[in-house]
């Protein structure tokens, strides 16, 4: 029995580190068009907490990095970017029920009741003249300490989502400058 729980928690482990990445382009948006962006203002008094946090300083600084490695920039002061970049974060809670079956003599074994948090980071990148997203990412993870995260879990977790973003279509033409 022991053997068996010491393998579930060391399943559990590499599990936590693993994480999934969606993304989503909207029907016809030509991701070639955008070539500039801008953070879009923060309306949201727990997202304006977030952004000056230091994990929403390094969710940032990962999404800013890896957009300029698509050849991707900043809109400079007072010019009108191609899009605006959102992003937030979401913590739930998830209940794992680990069913140890019929014991001997036809008594019930037991089972092994976990919870532990799912963090979620979601980019949103937005046309400023539609004001409609045109692309989503996202990426969930355990997070081991929702108060406290590992940043360069975080990190890593963006590095990944980004990588969602077609580059091939980021950088295809130019940008009048």
């Amino acid at each position: 029995m022991r053997l068996s729980n010491g393998l579930l928690i060391a399943t559990m482990s590499l599990l936590s580190a693993c994480v999934t990445v969606r993304s989503s382009t909207a029907p016809g948006a030509n991701l070639g068009g955008y070539h500039t962006y801008a953070w879009a203002p923060a309306t949201d008094p727990s997202v304006a907490r977030l952004e000056r946090s230091p994990q929403g300083q390094t969710i940032r600084n990962e999404i800013a990095r890896n957009l300029n490695a698509k050849g991707i920039v900043e809109a400079p002061q007072g010019q009108v970017p191609d899009f605006l970049v959102s992003y937030h974060v979401v913590l739930r809670q998830q209940l794992d029920v680990t069913d140890w079956g019929w014991g001997w003599w036809g008594t019930w074994g037991g089972a092994d009741i976990y919870t532990y948090t799912v963090g979620t980071i979601i980019v949103d990148f937005v046309d400023p003249r539609t004001n409609e997203v045109f692309w989503r990412g996202s990426a969930s993870r355990d997070v081991d300490q929702p108060e406290n995260p590992d940043l360069n879990n975080v990190a890593s977790a963006v590095d990944k989502l980004m990588r969602k973003y077609p580059s091939q279509m980021a950088s295809a033409g130019t940008h009048p400058g």
